[in-house]
């Protein structure tokens, strides 16, 4: 008899384990995920730069050198009519023409799911930081930055 309960004693005592364990196991992966989303954060950027190509149908600009994507978000639409330049091919401006532009990049995942929102923080610039220097404006880049906004100066 003693040994029946005895048995008993050590499953009571293995399940009581492995439901402590598997307690700690669904924290412990719930804080990791919890730590990995925090590290992606979504960052706003305020560039400056020289627009010199884009293409539209191909989603790209080419701003100071780098040939950034454009974000699913970009209304080019908007973009080619206050250029006032057609949407379709690529579109090259040169040095002498000058066409500075003040560009908005996204980088990260964005929980956004209409342009109207992003206008809205491009508007209000509480959390978009303004990068001026070259070597931070590449980092961004290499790191997928894409632009979700170009504002052609003079507007």
């Amino acid at each position: 008899m003693k040994l029946l309960q005895k048995k008993r004693y050590q499953y009571k005592t293995i399940i009581i384990a492995l439901i402590i364990t598997s307690l700690f196991l669904s924290w412990g992966i719930g804080y990791a995920q919890d730590a990995r989303r925090s590290s992606a954060k979504t960052g706003l950027y305020e560039m400056d730069g020289r627009l010199q190509a884009f293409n539209l149908d191909e989603r790209w600009a080419r701003i100071g050198g780098f040939k950034w994507s454009l974000a699913d978000e970009f209304d080019a639409e908007e973009f080619a009519a206050r250029l006032g330049v057609g949407k379709t091919g690529t579109v090259e401006f040169t040095a002498r023409q000058k066409t500075w532009a003040t560009f908005y990049v996204v980088l990260g995942t964005i929980d956004v799911s209409t342009i109207s929102k992003l206008k809205v923080k491009t508007q209000d610039k509480r959390n978009i930081k303004l990068v001026l220097e070259p070597s931070e404006m590449k980092s961004i880049y290499e790191q997928g930055g894409k632009i979700y906004k170009i504002v052609p100066c003079g507007e």
